[in-house]
């Protein structure tokens, strides 16, 4: 049987407190694992409890466990890591890498700059074959194309 010591149970108790009352059972626990927290005061773990969509207790696979019901969907990790949420605004990471050894990156910072970047690739590319950029936003160069512009 599970038994906390006296920091385990202020821990759950404090992170509990600050749930709504449905919320302090765990939807989903993540147990078994090594869990990367991004904390200095506690940077690894080997376990999470999940309700509403949130990490709601970070810490020892019993710790954590005990906030399970049956209805909580558990996973076992078997060892693996667990990392913070790496947001994907849809970017196909090999597709994306692959641009950047075969294209020319335009994420410069001027017009004059974009144009000098596809002079000196272009002289590096054999006659014949195109020369593609990509990351192209002309938003971002200091001409900021998005401003009207004088009629004159």
């Amino acid at each position: 049987m599970f038994r906390p010591n006296r920091r385990e149970f202020l821990k759950s108790v404090s992170a509990a407190s600050l749930l709504p009352l449905e919320q302090t059972r765990a939807e989903l626990t993540l147990h078994h694992g090594n869990i990367i927290t991004v904390d200095d005061r506690q940077p690894k773990a080997e376990a999470v409890a999940i309700a509403g969509g949130r990490l709601f207790a970070v810490g020892s696979n019993d710790g954590v466990l005990n906030l399970a019901t049956a209805a909580t969907r558990k996973i076992d990790l078997e060892g693996k890591t667990v990392v913070p949420g790496f947001i994907d605004a849809h970017t196909h990471l090999g597709y994306s890498g692959l641009r950047h050894l075969t294209r020319l990156d335009c994420d410069l910072r001027s017009i004059e700059a974009i144009k000098g970047a596809i002079r000196a690739y272009a002289q590096e590319t054999p006659v014949g074959d195109w020369v593609t950029g990509f990351k192209y936003d002309d938003t971002k160069t200091a001409e900021d194309r998005r401003r009207p512009r004088p009629h004159t």
